[in-house]
């Protein structure tokens, strides 16, 4: 018995056909193994946030209505407070704690502020800036607070328990660890 014959392997599959048919066989494997078991890249710190603050970051939510601001502000600088819960427990919250992934973040708003906006006529349009101190997830490219990844540039969601804005990471520093 001949294995080739006449180009065709074991006389019915042409011998090209069977190379393509295993470029894309692995072609398939390699893409399930990047979707569903992949990270894409190896992480050079715990995939758990630090003990301690590893990043500030500055957000600014611009355009912002005055009135709005003003209530977010106020929101994120009031003191702490106990929530109520269904089970008749409570919850000591803070005011100025990241709130994201339907939990608390290791990340707190350290200040924010009302700037004007020099486009606004009437004064009635300002920006907000936050500045953020948080223990972030730090994999290669990026840091990650909850499942926000902060660059500058990015849009962030600021989110606490009070409050949610839109707004774009202007500025971030490494601090120790």
């Amino acid at each position: 018995m001949k294995i080739v014959k006449n180009g065709r392997l074991f006389g019915k599959l042409n011998i090209v056909d069977v190379l393509i048919l295993l470029v894309v066989i692995a072609a398939v494997a390699f893409l399930a193994v990047r979707m569903v078991g992949g990270s894409g890249g190896e992480t050079i710190a715990a995939d758990e946030p630090s003990a301690q603050a590893n990043l500030r970051y500055t957000v600014l939510c611009e355009d912002m209505p005055l009135m709005q601001a003003e209530n977010a502000v106020t929101a994120v600088t009031a003191e702490d407070y106990e929530l109520k819960l269904d089970d008749d427990s409570t919850l000591k919250v803070s005011p100025n704690q990241i709130f994201n992934s339907n939990k608390f973040q290791d990340a707190q708003i350290t200040s924010a502020e009302i700037l004007p906006q020099d486009d606004s006529a009437d004064g009635q349009r300002v920006t907000v800036r936050f500045v953020i101190e948080a223990a972030a997830k730090n994999t290669v490219g990026s840091f990650v607070v909850g499942t926000q990844e902060v660059r500058i540039g990015r849009d962030y969601i600021v989110k606490t328990v009070d409050i949610e804005m839109l707004g774009t990471v202007s500025a971030m520093e490494k601090l120790h660890g």
